[in-house]
């Protein structure tokens, strides 16, 4: 009995925490759609969410009870959809083919460049997601792996929003 108060209690605390904060299991506030999320080898959650008016693109990195990073602050919001940018590559085919849906969303922020990705291979029908983290003056690079079991919606989504920014090449900086 005196467990299942414990279990009861502590599933009260954590959504009394998140709804504190606003935040939702995902990181997501009400007026929010989600675009893609995972967990992180750390167990933090990685999030894209745009507002229910498209306003706004934001990424969440943390869990409810803690950002490690929203980006771009709040005062920034209005000007998001030009502070990312979004890069895909498509290659048709199944595993014969070696097809390929490569997707990348960066942003920069103080000293460091983050690059979200979602890569599908059907070659080892094989999916990969992660955050990597580029330090700008030392060049130094943190892959974050994320778990692909854990992923909601998809950075394919983005492909249909004319308010980011394209480059004209896909820039892999995996192979740096």
């Amino acid at each position: 009995m005196n467990k299942n108060v414990f279990l009861l209690t502590a599933l009260v605390l954590k959504l009394a925490i998140s709804t504190a904060w606003g935040y939702n299991e995902i990181l997501g506030l009400p007026d929010e759609q989600l675009v893609f999320s995972f967990v992180v080898d750390t167990g933090q959650i990685v999030s894209v969410f745009i507002a229910d008016d498209q306003s706004y693109l934001v990424c969440r990195w943390g869990n409810p009870e803690q950002l490690i990073l929203q980006y771009p602050q709040q005062s920034e919001l209005s000007q998001s959809w030009n502070l990312f940018i979004y890069d895909y590559y498509l290659r048709p085919g199944e595993a014969v083919n070696a097809g390929l849906d490569l997707n990348y969303l960066y942003f920069e922020d103080e000293n460091n460049q983050y690059m979200i990705y979602q890569e599908y291979s059907a070659e080892g029908n094989s999916n990969q997601v992660g955050i990597i983290v580029t330090d700008l003056f030392s060049h130094h690079q943190q892959d974050i792996s994320g778990d692909p079991l854990t992923v909601k919606g998809s950075l394919i989504n983005l492909r249909d929003y004319q308010s980011l920014r394209f480059p004209g090449e896909v820039i892999d900086i995996h192979k740096q």
